[in-house]
């Protein structure tokens, strides 16, 4: 028999509704991505400044073309006013 998934239920404070579902990850997933964190931390570690600079502004890039999804993620997730995020 197998067990059910289980599922986490994202409620916005907005008016109580799910505005996501997510699987939950099971312990071995879970190790898994702790492993994978330990060995980019490392990989982090021997990265160049430049090299590092450089990925911190892609990253930047990235966050500031996505800023209007991101603005209506944080209303609907967070009940943050729509007013208060750049758009």
């Amino acid at each position: 028999m197998s067990r059910p998934e289980a599922i986490q239920a994202t409620r916005s404070p907005i008016d109580g509704s799910i505005y996501v579902e997510r699987p939950l990850l099971d312990t071995s997933a879970v190790l898994g991505v702790l492993e994978r964190h330990t060995a980019a931390g490392e990989d982090w570690k021997r990265e160049s400044l430049a090299g590092r600079i450089q990925a911190v502004e892609a990253f930047l890039d990235a966050l500031v073309a996505q800023r209007e999804e991101i603005a209506d993620e944080l209303t609907w997730q967070m009940g943050r006013p729509i007013s208060h995020s750049p758009h």
